[in-house]
């Protein structure tokens, strides 16, 4: 209860409020067109060439391709139609995004999304699509190896040098101060979804390296918030109790109960009942059932003294 407190304190009509605020306030900045006349020559302008072509130049006539996959291109097609096109698909994504987020996860890790998807797709619209994997390797491990492979001109492998040689050289990609925080965002979000990925399994308390690393009060959380998250509801804890039910009792079914209460044994195992043992299984109630009798003497049965002294009385 304490880490449901902690995770999601706002009343959900307070969670609502706060993310339609936050997509107006995106939309808003989207519309003012924040980006420079640099960058929206070069990330407008690149569709008109071929891919990875040295004819996308920057305003100061700077040869500027693009150097990521070819899944990446696939996406960004749509920036040939212009900066609405793009920006408004992409803010419709986003709204998606948050949904899906904010119905499945807690409050805190839909801040989180929140306030990171507005900078990937404002400040750095060219890895949107990136960020997107990123989340995505929380559910699915696939995405996170994805999201390297599409930065990179991986999908399919480009061999020419050129492209490479402009990656790790040019002054303007990794050795631009201005692009260390763009970087730093990136690796920060793929490390989370790799921790809560690990922790959504249970992979980072069981490791010896993560237990000399975090402080056991962290480890002791996450443990916690693991069994809250994996705690059945109501209605899967009555469907297993009641699978749990047939599973224990069929060495009972072995055997059923006819008109007179004689106990016969059945063809197999197989032919389960859908009544809980616990409750109306027919031998529960056998003995309430059952007419009381008198006990009866045989003929073979010998009689003791007692008996013949007192049928000589009568």
């Amino acid at each position: 209860m304490s880490n449901r407190i902690l995770l999601s304190p706002l009343d959900r009509p307070v969670l609502i409020a706060f993310l339609i605020i936050l997509q107006l306030v995106k939309l808003t900045i989207i519309v003012s067109k924040p980006n420079s006349a640099g960058f929206l020559m070069w990330f407008y302008g690149f569709s008109k060439y071929p891919p990875y072509s040295f004819d996308n130049r920057t305003v100061v006539n700077i040869p500027f391709p693009v150097p990521y996959s070819m899944l990446w291109y696939s996406y960004y097609w749509i920036t040939r139609y212009g900066y609405w096109a793009f920006n408004l698909t992409t803010f419709a994504i986003d709204t998606a995004l948050i949904i899906v987020v904010a119905s499945n996860h807690s409050q805190f890790y839909t801040a989180y999304i929140s306030q990171m998807s507005m900078y990937f797709l404002i400040v750095s619209p060219q890895d949107y699509l990136i960020f997107l994997f990123i989340i995505l390797g929380r559910i699915r491990f696939f995405f996170l190896p994805l999201a390297i492979l599409t930065k990179l001109p991986l999908i399919p492998p480009i061999t020419q040098p050129a492209i490479w040689n402009f990656i790790l050289t040019n002054p303007y990609a990794i050795h631009d101060s201005l692009n260390w925080a763009r970087y730093t965002m990136i690796a920060s979000a793929w490390l989370v979804s790799l921790v809560l990925w690990s922790s959504d399994r249970g992979i980072l308390t069981r490791s010896r390296m993560v237990n000399k690393i975090f402080p056991r009060e962290f480890l002791d959380f996450i443990g916690r918030k693991n069994e809250s998250n994996q705690r059945p509801t109501r209605g899967t804890a009555r469907h297993r109790d009641r699978s749990r039910a047939r599973c224990h009792r069929c060495h009972v079914h072995f055997f059923s109960v006819h008109r007179a209460g004689h106990v016969q044994r059945s063809p197999g195992a197989r032919h389960h009942r859908t009544t809980d043992i616990r409750s109306h299984h027919p031998l529960r109630c056998l003995s309430s059932r059952l007419p009381s009798r008198q006990p009866r003497v045989s003929h073979k049965q010998e009689i003791s003294p007692v008996q013949v002294n007192t049928e000589s009385q009568r």
